[in-house]
């Protein structure tokens, strides 16, 4: 597994059964399963082709009584009855914000939700504020040279106010390298609309002034 995956593991609590969305090759599923964080899994993806190839490491680790593979798209049919712990890594924020909201086993305080998205990060932090979700750690790695986020989550029906910056940086840490290198990513995404709304019209003169607040918030944040 690549530092992602190994740091979504880390992250995890110990559960009854965790499914693993968007499952693709199947480690994520077999290491916890294996190593007994999970006791059991559910492998989840929409696509026949990485669901095979999640069947084969199954299989290949001797696992297949305690993982069930599951053609879907996103939690769609696991009930949550079932389900302790939902893992979904390498997708799009705002995907993963869909995902969540359309399972009825979402918004349920029994539930931990490991989460690493891949890109629109602030989309995603922005659902979970604005729907009663608590993120209780969030913790960076770097991947193939690009850094990440992974954040550990459950759902407690508050609404709690927020900061705008909080949307692209959460609560990370900027103590360690890769959370510096996450906070970098972060300011050249913004600095880049920023250059974009300059060369733009007047009208957009608001936008512009927001996205210099975000920047100077997020070099505060990362300088603390």
């Amino acid at each position: 597994m690549d530092q992602r995956l190994t740091l979504v593991k880390e992250m995890a609590r110990p559960c009854r059964c965790g499914a693993d969305i968007g499952t693709d090759h199947g480690y994520l599923i077999c290491s916890l399963v294996e190593e007994r964080i999970a006791q059991r899994g559910i492998a989840a993806d929409i696509n026949a082709m990485p669901l095979d190839k999640a069947r084969q490491e199954v299989i290949r680790r001797g696992l297949e009584e305690r993982i069930q593979l599951v053609l879907t798209d996103g939690l769609t049919g696991i009930d949550p009855e079932e389900v302790d712990e939902v893992f979904i890594a390498g997708m799009g924020g705002d995907l993963m914000a869909q995902i969540l909201d359309r399972w009825p086993g979402s918004r349920r305080s029994d539930k931990v939700f490991c989460l690493q998205p891949m890109s629109k990060g602030e989309h995603l932090r922005r659902f979970l504020f604005q729907e009663g979700f608590y993120v209780e750690e969030e913790k960076c790695c770097v991947a193939a040279g690009r850094p990440y986020s992974v954040m550990r989550v459950i759902y407690t029906g508050r609404r709690e106010a927020h900061l705008p910056e909080e949307e692209y940086v959460g609560k990370i840490d900027f103590s360690t390298d890769e959370a510096e290198a996450y906070g970098k990513k972060v300011l050249a995404a913004l600095e880049k609309r920023r250059k974009g709304l300059a060369q733009g019209t007047g009208d957009r003169m608001g936008e512009l002034q927001e996205t210099e607040a975000l920047i100077q918030a997020v070099k505060r944040r990362m300088e603390q």
